[in-house]
């Protein structure tokens, strides 16, 4: 598929995940300051994956409806915000005993988000 080619939800979701994205690793460098550096290289995938999808998921799945198109919009809002408010938290408010957790559980959360509400909209339309 040509990237010239999106239409203009495609294109704002690509940018509010590339914000999203971008922010994040941002925080996550901030917050890890000591980490060695394959750590930290594995720990920029993993926190950047789910905006990726997201990018992905936009680009093909979208296309497929009106209401695949809102899924995928109410998608990247929850896992924008949702990842930015927590990350912000847990970068102005370290935990003690376990740093790396927001950073571990955040993505994984929305990769399963991500994953039930395009599922769930997939057999809501097989429905109708």
């Amino acid at each position: 598929m040509r990237f010239d080619k999106l239409t203009q939800p495609q294109n704002a979701l690509i940018v509010i995940n590339t914000i999203g994205a971008i922010a994040s690793l941002i925080l996550l460098l901030s917050a890890s300051r000591n980490t060695p550096f394959i750590l930290l290289a594995m720990f920029i995938g993993w926190v950047a994956l789910p905006f990726l999808a997201l990018a992905l998921i936009s680009i093909y799945l979208a296309r497929d409806s009106m209401r695949m198109q809102r899924t995928v919009i109410i998608s990247t809002i929850i896992v924008v915000i949702g990842s930015l408010g927590v990350y912000l938290y847990f970068t102005w408010f370290p935990l003690s005993t376990s740093p790396a957790r927001p950073w571990l559980l955040v993505p994984a959360f929305s990769l399963i988000l991500i994953g039930g509400l395009i599922a769930i909209f997939r057999f809501l339309l097989r429905s109708d």
